[in-house]
This record gives C-alpha cells, structure tokens and sequence, in this order.
C-alpha cells in the first residue's frame, strides 16, 4: 500500500474519533483518541520527557529523540517521514531499529528479479545454440523463483542462493540491486496517528489560548 493509499485509509479510519485528555503537564501528556462508544482504530498517545509512546489497534510503539517529542514530529505538518523516524524507535537493542518497522515486500522482490533478468538478457549474446540455451536457464530460474510464493525475505533470499544460474552469475550479483521490504501497514498507519494527533492537540491548545485572551480582555475571566 502506498502512502498516498495509507493517508486516504488513516483518515477514514478516525472519521468520527474524538480527543480526551487525561494528562497535560507540560511534555507529560496523555491523549486518547477514539470514536465514542467503540475502540475500533482507538489509540492513547503518551509522552515523558525525550519519549513518545502511541499505542492502539496498530500496537505499541516507543520513540525518542528530544525532550519534547511533540516538537519532533510535527516539523512538517501533515507529511511523515518514515525512514527518519524508524531511527528513533525505541527497542530491546539499539541494531535493528527498522526490522520492526519493516515487511517482506514480494511484489518488489518479484519486480527486482525481472529487472536484473532484463538487464541481462540485454546483455547476453544470443548468437549460438549455447547462447540461446543459457538465456532460456536464466528465464526459467527466474520465473520459477517468481512464482514459489515467498513469505519472507531470509526465504526469498535463500532460494537465490540454493539456485544454479547459467554462466558467472552469481546470487550475490542478483541481489545486490533488489530492495525487497516495505514499511509495514502498521507502522505507517502509526505515523499518521502521530501527526494527526498531535496537530489535533495543538489545534485545541490554540482554540483555547485565543478564548482565554478574549474573555481576558473582556474582564470576564
């Protein structure tokens, strides 16, 4: 799914969602947000100084950077930034920090293997009997691969490298110029939830400001 899909899917998703606020102390802050009566897509946001925590439908999630983590977030409105931000996720060990935002994607593993066999066959003489031969291998090695259905990468990968490719082909010259993950569905609906939310927040803090100067003005508070 793209982006562009997620965007369009998120704010279906939180249509009718309504803000609560159980915290709001300076960069100690609780803030749900779901539609009334139902927790289907709720999500709380959760921040303490140099951490933010969203958790919802979509799970649990933990990043840090800077002390107020609202701040980080909201740089750029509505865009997200995906790769940045899987930097800051908080997890078991600091190594790996975007394994856990990241899929096996098999339409672009499948996309890579056809565009390194293009590239190939443009190369490859098909002069002689052998020549034809060896392009009919590399075609059939690489539909079979195509069409064994992978459920994940290390699978995917490891059947590259368990096949025979004709010439001085190697797995390793293959792979090298596939990218065959994704963000997963989860996270980058999680992104979304970040900014929507926040802005949101922001949105009422200023509602509120502007209120509180009027009826200062006016004497009346």
């Amino acid at each position: 799914m793209s982006d562009r899909n997620m965007d369009i899917r998120f704010l279906r998703d939180v249509s009718s969602h309504q803000m609560t606020i159980f915290r709001d102390e300076g960069e100690y802050r609780h803030l749900r947000f779901s539609r009334p009566g139902s927790s289907s897509y709720g999500f709380d946001l959760i921040t303490w100084p140099g951490y933010l925590t969203v958790t919802g439908d979509m799970g649990t999630w933990t990043f840090s950077r800077v002390r107020d983590m609202f701040d980080f977030f909201v740089g750029q409105e509505w865009g997200i930034n995906p790769y940045y931000w899987s930097e800051k996720l908080e997890v078991g060990i600091r190594s790996g920090r975007h394994d856990i935002a990241m899929e096996f994607d098999s339409e672009a593993f499948n996309e890579g293997l056809q565009s390194w066999l293009n590239d190939w066959l443009e190369w490859c003489p098909d002069y002689s009997s052998g020549d034809k031969k060896m392009r009919r291998e590399a075609q059939a090695v690489i539909k079979e691969l195509q069409t064994s259905g992978f459920s994940n990468e290390q699978e995917a990968c490891a059947a590259v490298y368990a096949e025979t490719f004709p010439g001085d082909v190697s797995a390793y010259d293959i792979l090298e110029g596939i990218n065959c993950r994704r963000y997963t569905l989860h996270y980058l609906w999680i992104c979304y939830a970040i900014v929507w939310g926040i802005t949101r927040y922001r949105r009422k803090q200023l509602v509120s400001n502007a209120m509180n100067t009027f009826l200062n003005c006016r004497g009346v508070a």
